[in-house]
């Protein structure tokens, strides 16, 4: 069920893009980083039911508006943020952008120890955390949420 959800998730956004996607033979589509799993998936269902290969790029929302604006042939952008399409838009790059999916940050550990606290700060306290790795929070928007919620 969750499989054919995504599948026609991925179609109706290709759909709404301002492209024909039977004129073509492939379509290019910038992934933000966070997105690369889910993406894949919805992908491999688009190919299977309509013919058209998927190429995907995958970096962090930043990297790929930089490249949007330096002419990047990309024809869909898979944003973490909202801020950078609507930028885009503004700037006359797209016709326009729509929220597809919403996410969260979390706290993640293969420590057990860790997993049973209540919040992050107890978490630290429980664990002999000595590193907290994150995306960039400049580049990645959920970088700059994890930063926030820290």
């Amino acid at each position: 069920m969750k499989n054919k959800l995504i599948a026609v998730a991925f179609i109706l956004i290709i759909l709404m893009c301002p492209f024909s996607v039977g004129a073509q033979e492939k379509i290019s589509v910038a992934v933000a980083a966070n997105f690369i799993s889910a993406f894949k998936e919805m992908a491999a269902d688009f190919e299977e039911k309509t013919g058209v290969k998927v190429e995907g790029t995958f970096s962090s929302t930043g990297n790929l508006y930089s490249q949007i604006k330096n002419g990047a042939p990309y024809d869909v952008f898979l944003s973490a943020d909202i801020e950078r399409p609507e930028i885009l838009q503004k700037e006359g790059w797209t016709e326009g952008s729509f929220v597809y999916a919403r996410g969260k940050v979390i706290l993640w550990s293969a420590d057990k120890k860790f997993c049973k606290a209540a919040t992050w700060q107890e978490a630290l306290k429980v664990s002999k955390i000595k590193k907290i790795a994150i995306a960039n929070p400049q580049t990645a928007p959920y970088g700059a949420a994890a930063k926030d919620a820290l």
